[in-house]
């Protein structure tokens, strides 16, 4: 007994240094070292000169219950009150983490004086912008040209995928990975958007190791019209013990027969509940092809399930679901599947990415690839989002446009993308006729508009949730015009608002009426119209700071604005050449890009103005963004043009 006491210390303490020798031999330098910064760096807000990420699996002597461990050091300088306010407090993820490990934190002045920081104030905060749980605790101390050091390590779930984020919001003059595996382990890895790939090393017990070093990583900027969080530097990582490793080829293939067993292959008789209560539902309904099936079957589950959101599947029963009426985001999608089998409709998987977050990587399994799930029917060519409560048949949803895709059918699998639909799918058609009151204090604006494609099914949705709360004033200022203050709405209608409209594309229109004295000035003898406050507001890109990310668009689409202007008797239009605007930016193989193109004609009593806005291209270089940025700021500066009539 005493001997078997004695071997069950000796391991443990084994185990132990072992550990000591993983996550807690990488410490900060017991004295704070103060770095000069270039010339450069100083002018920035806050510049990281250190950054290092550990990711570590480690098992006991025997090679048995191995555990994850991630730390994270970072050594900051702040150089002004933006950087304080950019620094001053530490989240700390706490998704898939059992225990904070460690955590100390430190802030060094230029004169050498360190300031321990107390970290027994860690507030825990749930759920911060649907990003999980973090630890969060205030930098106290921190001050102008000041330097700021934290180091912490937690124990993770388990788990043989993982991703390493390491460009940030701060320029990083070094960042390190390391990723460490234990005896009997295989890590594979790959980096993306331009951080060094990872070279293997052997570090002490014959463990392997690999181990990168970035420098000089620039800032991502947070910028509209962009994807910049897929843009960022990252590593992902895949890790298993030998005899458990699989090659991306084999995980697919592990992937694909999962789901087709769960999600694709069913026998519709079993689930005769379902079937009996959707053939009740659709009774009297013309199901004569697949479109109208498909949109029938919307319809049922949008009347009939409330979806569970943030809800396992884990021992779920579909048949309860069935009778109770509610199931998770993956029991709705076997019911929307069950139906599809039961109406003999083709259709397959797409499991894909949000392209704003990861671009789908084929080649690198990883679950950054396994965000997002739609349905997909060769014989329309489009889709359907099922856990999406307003879906209807239509093209795929504009976070997933463009990307790659795993599909999935009953007997085979392919990788393909998931196309974009074209400029002319996507469109704004506008009239606005603008007429004055007898004495051209007033001006009243009569408008009928077209949306089709996105356009429309974003309005669509918008018109839906205003209604059913029984309020439309927002929207319907915001569709009028929400920058024109003193909006006095006389008629507005809306045709064909009905979300399935959106299978067939046809267009929501909407058609209204409005009087205003705001957008109307006397100058002297003369009048001003803002015409351009009419169209509405528009984004703008007068930023100073040199663009980080390509652009990269929602979707294609197209604008077509007319104003018919009457003219007020006994004036005339004196600055029609201010509405006279070319920016036209093609290819080098003259494929249209973008534009902004306004014109006008006068005849008689009348003033036509004309513009056509479009987007051609749904990814453009960083070196396009200059023509990118005109085309939008032309727009921009449209609404805020004025004509000008002028006493005759």
């Amino acid at each position: 007994m005493q001997k078997i006491f004695s071997l069950i210390v000796f391991l443990f303490f084994i185990e132990f240094s072992v550990f000591a020798q993983l996550y807690k031999d990488h410490n900060w330098e017991e004295k704070s070292v103060f770095y000069e910064l270039s010339t450069k760096d100083a002018a920035l807000s806050s510049v990281a000169i250190k950054e290092k990420h550990l990711i570590q699996y480690h098992s006991n002597i025997l090679g048995n219950n191995v555990r994850l461990y991630q730390t994270y050091h970072t050594i900051i300088r702040v150089n002004n009150e933006k950087g304080i306010n950019e620094q001053s407090k530490v989240y700390i993820p706490m998704r898939n983490v059992i225990k904070l490990l460690d955590i100390k934190a430190r802030v060094t002045d230029r004169n050498g004086n360190i300031k321990t920081l107390d970290i027994d104030n860690i507030k825990e905060v749930k759920n911060v912008e649907d990003y999980g749980n973090f630890k969060i605790f205030a930098i106290e101390g921190l001050t102008k040209d000041s330097q700021l050091e934290y180091i912490y390590t937690v124990e993770k779930e388990l788990s043989s995928l993982g991703t390493v984020l390491i460009q940030k919001n701060y320029q990083v003059n070094e960042a390190e990975v390391i990723l460490r595996g234990t005896v009997g382990y295989r890590i594979k890895h790959k980096t993306y958007n331009g951080f060094p790939e990872l070279n293997e090393e052997v570090v002490e017990g014959d463990k392997t190791a690999y181990r990168s070093v970035g420098k000089n990583i620039p800032a991502m900027i947070d910028e509209s019209h962009a994807a910049y969080n897929a843009n960022r530097m990252k590593v992902t990582y895949y890790a298993k013990s030998n005899s458990l490793f699989v090659e991306d080829n084999m995980q697919w293939f592990h992937l694909e027969n999962n789901l087709r067993y769960n999600y694709v292959t069913f026998n519709a008789n079993k689930f005769k509940d379902l079937t009996k209560d959707f053939s009740n539902f659709t009774a009297g309904k013309d199901l004569s092809n697949n479109q109208l099936k498909i949109n029938a079957v919307c319809d049922y589950i949008h009347q009939n399930f409330q979806i569970l959101r943030n809800v396992t599947n884990e021992g779920e029963d579909i048949n309860k679901d069935i009778k109770s009426k509610q199931a998770s985001e993956y029991g709705i999608v076997k019911i929307y599947n069950i139906l599809f089998t039961y109406l003999e409709i083709p259709y397959e998987l797409a499991l894909t990415s949000n392209r704003f977050n990861h671009k789908f990587d084929k080649d690198f399994f990883t679950n950054l690839n396994l965000q997002e799930l739609l349905i997909y029917f060769p014989t329309e060519n489009k889709y359907i989002d099922p856990i999406d409560v307003l879906t209807y048949l239509d093209f795929a949803p504009k976070e997933n446009i463009g990307n790659e895709a795993l599909y999935i059918n009953k007997n085979d699998s392919r990788f393909g993308p998931i196309s974009v639909p074209s400029m002319d799918q996507t469109k704004t058609i506008k009239h606005y006729i603008i007429s004055w009151n007898e004495n051209n204090s007033k001006i009243f604006v009569s408008s009928s508009e077209k949306l089709t494609g996105y356009r429309a099914s974003n309005m669509r949705g918008a018109y839906r949730y205003f209604k059913m709360i029984n309020d439309l004033s927002e929207f319907k200022k915001n569709t009028a015009s929400s920058i024109i203050n003193d909006l006095n709405i006389s008629k507005f209608e809306v045709v064909d608002e009905a979300l399935n409209n959106a299978t067939e594309n046809k267009p929501f229109e909407i058609k209204f009426e409005y009087s205003s004295k705001s957008i109307i000035e006397t100058i002297g003898n003369d009048l001003m119209l803002n015409v351009g406050k009419v169209m509405g507001s528009q984004s703008e890109l007068y930023q100073e700071v040199t663009r980080v990310n390509p652009v990269e668009i929602d979707y294609l689409n197209e604008y077509n604005h007319q104003f018919t202007i009457k003219i007020p008797q006994g004036y005339k239009p004196v600055n029609l050449s201010d509405f006279v605007i070319n920016k036209v930016y093609k290819s080098n193989t003259d494929q249209l890009i973008c534009q902004f193109v306004s014109n006008y004609k006068w005849e008689g009593d009348e003033v036509v103005i004309k513009i056509t806005e479009s987007y051609n291209q749904l990814i453009m270089p960083v070196d396009f963004y200059e023509k990118y940025r005109d085309v939008i700021n032309a727009a921009f500066d449209f609404s805020n043009k004025s004509l000008l009539f002028q006493k005759e």
